[in-house]
């Protein structure tokens, strides 16, 4: 039997498909309509399983369930962590809302190929991951949401992680070449016109990196007034700085370098 005839897409990944197409595209959901395919090809689209309102409210009681385990789990291995005797509230309030966004894209992902295989039963070929795992790297929360929402190298590599866990013996991976997108650059152009905020971008880019090995409390991101964030810095003795895009560039991260019972990275921006 021709297994290839059945191509299962996770995301909308541009891919050098070769010529003719010979394959049947189940594409995962809307999401993956922006591949510019011929409509002939495509088999079958997905609809979102949460476009049935009686499952959404049944999932959101599910996840606040699931989101109060781990937390109660979590914020206990943190206090070992960073030898503190932090309740829960106070764990709630540092890492709540990344763990509140990671289990419902985590269970949304999951409730999703759960779904499409129970419905499909067939072989699918699906795109293998021929590069490394560094995209699956979260800076901090609003990178993660980011990526959540809008990478599709992410998200497939995710839904892989899935697939390989638990469905296996219904997929087969083939190696296809396909567009990333721009990738990460350590000097990014600066979109400001302002001369002067060019300055205090490059400024502030050299006083956060020092700011990461001398400061024992990071405040990132946070909605303050540029001043107010000034005097609050210098009333606890910190080094001003402001973090802005410090964070999402990998090159400019070394989290071994830090120690760990010193540093608390606060991140508003999440």
């Amino acid at each position: 039997m021709n297994y290839k005839k059945n191509f299962l897409l996770t995301t909308p990944l541009k891919i050098g498909f070769k010529k003719p197409l010979k394959k049947n595209f189940y594409l995962l959901g809307e999401w993956c309509n922006l591949i510019s395919l011929n409509n002939n090809l495509i088999f079958k689209v997905q609809r979102h399983h949460w476009t049935n309102f009686k499952k959404l409210k049944r999932d959101s009681v599910f996840i606040e369930k699931t989101y109060e385990k781990f937390l109660d789990n979590i914020y206990k291995e943190l206090n070992k962590l960073h030898k503190k005797k932090k309740n829960k509230n106070y764990w709630r309030i540092i890492i709540g809302p990344w763990l509140s966004f990671y289990i419902t894209t985590m269970y949304e992902r999951w409730e999703t190929l759960r779904i499409f295989f129970e419905n499909n039963n067939k072989k699918f070929e699906i795109i293998s991951n021929n590069k490394d795992n560094k995209c699956l790297i979260n800076f901090n929360t609003i990178d993660f949401l980011t990526k959540a929402q809008s990478d599709h190298l992410w998200n497939h590599e995710n839904y892989l992680r899935i697939i390989k866990f638990k469905y296996q013996n219904k997929v087969f991976e083939t190696k296809y070449k396909f567009s990333e997108g721009q990738k990460r650059k350590i000097y990014k152009k600066l979109k400001t016109r302002s001369f002067f905020s060019k300055i205090f971008y490059l400024i502030d880019y050299f006083l956060s990196l020092i700011a990461l090995k001398y400061n024992n409390l990071i405040l990132e991101s946070f909605y303050f007034s540029k001043l107010d964030l000034i005097y609050l810095h210098l009333k606890l003795r910190l080094i001003p700085s402001f973090y802005k895009k410090t964070f999402s560039d990998l090159k400019f991260l070394n989290f071994n370098k830090l120690d760990k019972n010193k540093r608390l990275l606060i991140c508003q921006k999440i």
